[in-house]
């Protein structure tokens, strides 16, 4: 199994320990990035000069073009950034053997909004942080000279 990391940036631990899971199984873990000047870059068997997320088809087209080259079987994106855009394409990969490593968009929407995330939580029980409702209510501490 080959695996991809997007966003590697400094994430060495990660790549490393990726690197040791697929050893046993002849598998590769391929690093990639806005640049090459990553240190995750040194620790890879390959690195790749990813597009930005704005220009989602370029995006997308490298992605699977760099896949289908190296065999990539698994994709794991890091970066918070790349959550929604990677779960709305992780069907298509998935049609190309390739799986890419998030949940749901439903999902990824609900963890990155901080109010739906903490009224889910409520839905279930889960105390989260409050949410202040009435900027107002907020008293801000006194400063003394």
């Amino acid at each position: 199994m080959n695996v991809l990391i997007t966003s590697s940036s400094s994430k060495v631990l990660l790549v490393k320990s990726f690197k040791e899971a697929v050893k046993s199984y002849g598998g590769k873990v391929f690093t990639g990035d806005l640049t090459y000047e990553v240190s995750s870059a040194f620790f890879s068997d390959k690195h790749f000069i990813l597009p930005k997320i704005a220009n989602k088809e370029e995006f997308v087209n490298y992605l699977i073009e760099i896949c289908k080259a190296y065999q990539i079987n698994l994709v794991v994106p890091t970066r918070d950034g790349e959550l929604g855009i990677m779960s709305e394409i992780k069907k298509e990969f998935a049609e190309n053997g390739i799986m890419i490593l998030v949940p749901s968009e439903k999902t990824v929407e609900i963890c990155l909004n901080k109010k739906m995330f903490a009224e889910f939580l409520d839905q279930y029980g889960i105390n989260a942080v409050p949410i202040i409702k009435d900027i107002s209510l907020i008293n801000p501490p006194t400063i003394y000279e």
